[in-house]
């Protein structure tokens, strides 16, 4: 359990896309999200396009609330891998966790219109 705004507690059930849970509640509150990119990210829409789809879509999908906010080190803090026992993976293998996966995002967009990133 987290605490909201004005100590109202909040439960996050995580399902296969663990950070969505932060999202939508960013996206249900109105507060700000920062995404964190190394220093030499892209940090415009229009750059990030270009180099860094990915970012862009955290821009496109984000919702007014989001920005990217620079770190100092030249590399990512994290750097996702996809191996066998990964969630992603078993994602992309179909069956049960592609179809929960798909059925996760189809709640998102019910709800916020958009994939809350």
């Amino acid at each position: 359990m987290r605490t909201g705004p004005g100590g109202a507690q909040r439960v996050f059930d995580h399902g296969r896309h663990p950070g969505n849970a932060d999202s939508d509640a960013s996206a249900e509150t109105g507060l700000r999200r920062a995404h964190l990119v190394e220093a030499t990210a892209p940090g415009t829409l229009e750059n990030a396009v270009q180099i860094r789809p990915w970012h862009a879509d955290v821009l496109r999908l984000g919702g007014p609330n989001i920005h990217l906010a620079r770190h100092n080190f030249v590399l990512p803090l994290v750097c996702r891998l996809v191996h066998p026992g990964s969630g992603s993976s078993d994602v992309g293998q179909g069956g049960t966790s592609r179809a929960e996966s798909e059925a996760e995002s189809r709640r998102l967009v019910d709800r916020f219109g958009r994939i809350p990133w």
